[in-house]
């Protein structure tokens, strides 16, 4: 079954084999020394650990490999010291997911054309999966290329990750919401309030003539900045959430947010969209892209210092099929997070790169950023399903 007396005992022997010279000498004292605290600290790593010869056979394996090896027996997966484990993976392709890969890295890691190969997947029921990391790597001998083989579970990690996912998912709905309530409270509220303020100074100012000087200066002073707050009232109430965003939808928000942010900005936004008439989304899909949108052209005007920018949207099929494509591109010097030509990183990625990393990551998208001569480029693909596209 595996135990540290067998695992001791038949690495002992392989190993007393390669430690003999090539004219029969034995392994000294400092030789059998190494070979004890080798296996000692190969039993002592929680990790499934093999190393595999130059023809592909398990060699050597710690305890964890063969205890693992006699539970992964019970499931029809066998794999003992002594074993071609390449022609193990072999026998299982197309039959065992990810196993003809395996063994061909496994023949180009022994033949010297690569130096390692990492595969992470998942086994068991689909109501108690398990999650697994393997690396193979090079071992480069005096008696040839070795292959060495690290598999640790990591189902708790993956679990950790999915639970984090969760909690992100819910914060940043959360935080739609919340944006969404505070919108509405001062387009209802506050704004109605800063208008009645407003009309009530516009009759008083009718009669101004019966007011001193500086008294009408003091009316016609603060009739001005309510005139301002109303405005501030309203691009904040917009920028926090476009009622049209719910209304008219994901195309009719950005054709008036790219309108408004041009206007604002001075950055002129040529905006190409090439979608179906009346395209929609899930709400959710919908802002996430909006917002990923509204921060990619806030960083342009913050920090890229550009004077142009593109932005485009579209269900190409052919370069993602089953996405949505959103780019936008500047002519400036740098988005934070973005690297150069060279792929070296210009700056640290800031909160607001990493928040739409989070916001693809919940919908199972992905977010690419790359930095250029002439500008940076910043791509999200999000995956629709075909039922979730309505027109």
């Amino acid at each position: 079954m595996g135990s540290k007396g067998a695992t001791g005992r038949v690495s002992g022997i392989l190993m007393g084999q390669r430690l003999r010279s090539g004219c029969g000498r034995a392994a000294s004292p400092q030789e059998l020394v190494a070979e004890e605290v080798l296996r000692s600290t190969l039993d002592a790593l929680s990790a499934h650990v093999a190393i595999l010869t130059a023809g592909g056979v398990v060699a050597v394996a710690n305890e964890a490999w063969l205890r693992f090896e006699c539970e992964a027996a019970l499931a029809g997966a066998c794999f003992p010291i002594g074993i071609d484990y390449v022609e193990a993976c072999d026998a299982a392709r197309g039959r065992v997911r990810h196993a003809g890969e395996l063994a061909d890295a496994l023949r180009a890691i022994l033949g010297g054309d690569r130096r390692d190969f990492r595969l992470e997947y998942r086994c068991g029921e689909v109501w108690e999966p398990r999650w697994f990391h393997l690396r193979a790597s090079l071992l480069p001998t005096a008696s040839g290329a070795r292959a060495v083989l690290a598999h640790e579970e990591i189902t708790e990690v993956k679990w950790a990750e999915q639970a984090l996912h969760q909690i992100t998912g819910r914060l940043l709905s959360a935080e739609d919401d919340e944006r969404r309530r505070i919108a509405r409270e001062l387009h209802d509220s506050t704004a109605q309030n800063l208008l009645a303020a407003k009309l009530a100074l516009d009759r008083l100012s009718r009669k101004a003539g019966e007011l001193s000087a500086p008294s009408r200066h003091i009316l016609e002073e603060a009739s001005a900045l309510l005139g301002e707050s109303q405005t501030e009232i309203r691009n904040i109430s917009y920028l926090l959430h476009p009622p049209m965003l719910d209304e008219l939808g994901l195309v009719a928000a950005l054709e008036d947010f790219v309108r408004g942010f041009a206007e604002r900005t001075g950055i002129e936004v040529e905006l190409e969209i090439t979608l179906p008439d009346r395209f929609r989304l899930p709400q959710s899909v919908e802002t996430a892209l909006f917002r990923i949108i509204q921060e990619a052209l806030t960083n342009v005007h913050r920090h890229a210092g550009a004077t142009t920018a593109q932005l485009s949207l579209s269900s190409d099929e052919t370069d993602a099929p089953g996405h949505v494509v959103v780019s936008v591109k500047d002519n400036g010097c740098g988005l934070t997070g973005a690297r150069n030509a060279e792929g070296v990183p210009q700056r640290r990625a800031g909160l607001g790169l990493i928040g739409m990393r989070e916001r693809l990551r919940h919908l199972g998208g992905r977010i690419d950023v790359v930095g250029t001569l002439t500008g940076t480029i910043v791509t999200a693909r999000v995956p629709v399903g075909p039922g979730e596209i309505s027109r």
